[in-house]
């Protein structure tokens, strides 16, 4: 998600550019429904807009967070997974958004792989995105995903959320810390996300 007021995600790359950083972290924001995982409507149809409205709820009261980049931000853990499900996924990403030298562009599990051997440098500030897992076929993707021990380290973390949906057909992940979502500011003010000082006064400037 971009900033708030921004509409091109051309002005946060000129940021980069300007800076010269070629790597950006940015972290998930697992959005769910109040209603129970095993009734929600089928979304094939649905615009994003549909999306946003029908998940609108987020819940980081569960968030297990440490300190990188020399302090500048934080990385984010479990969250809602670790909260209902107890598993503790990363849900901090890095994508390098540009080649450099011989590193071609690679996805974010790669990502400590060649931090060694070809340093990026990181920006200064960290994004977000909504990350719609908890939908329709997340139950029934569970269901294959411990079936054919298809999903990382032979689905441990899809069993703890299947075993939890099929003792409870009626489990909803709202609760009493479920908030929703209003704004980027609302994200800044929990220390969801990051702005650098320099990062602040390039938004202020070109608003």
């Amino acid at each position: 998600m971009l900033p708030d007021g921004l509409n091109d995600v051309g002005q946060i790359i000129a940021y980069l550019e300007e800076k010269g950083y070629d790597t950006l972290q940015f972290h998930l924001l697992d959005m769910f429904s109040g209603k129970p995982l095993h009734a929600l409507p089928d979304e094939t149809a649905w615009s994003s807009s549909d999306l946003e409205r029908h998940y609108r709820y987020f819940d980081i009261s569960a968030l297990k967070s440490n300190r990188t980049n020399r302090g500048a931000y934080l990385q984010h853990h479990g969250g809602v997974r670790f909260k209902h499900f107890g598993v503790m996924p990363s849900i901090t990403k890095a994508t390098f958004f540009k080649k450099t030298g011989e590193t071609n562009l690679r996805s974010s599990h790669h990502f400590l792989q060649t931090w060694t051997s070809r340093p990026r440098k990181l920006a200064d500030s960290t994004l977000f995105v909504k990350h719609y897992e908890f939908n329709s076929r997340y139950a029934v993707g569970l269901e294959q995903a411990v079936r054919e021990n298809s999903y990382y380290d032979n689905s441990r973390e899809c069993r703890a959320a299947f075993e939890c949906l099929t003792k409870d057909a009626f489990y909803a992940l709202e609760t009493e810390e479920a908030v929703v979502y209003q704004n980027c500011e609302q994200l800044r003010a929990c220390d969801f996300i990051t702005f650098s000082e320099d990062f602040q006064t390039y938004l202020q400037r070109i608003k």
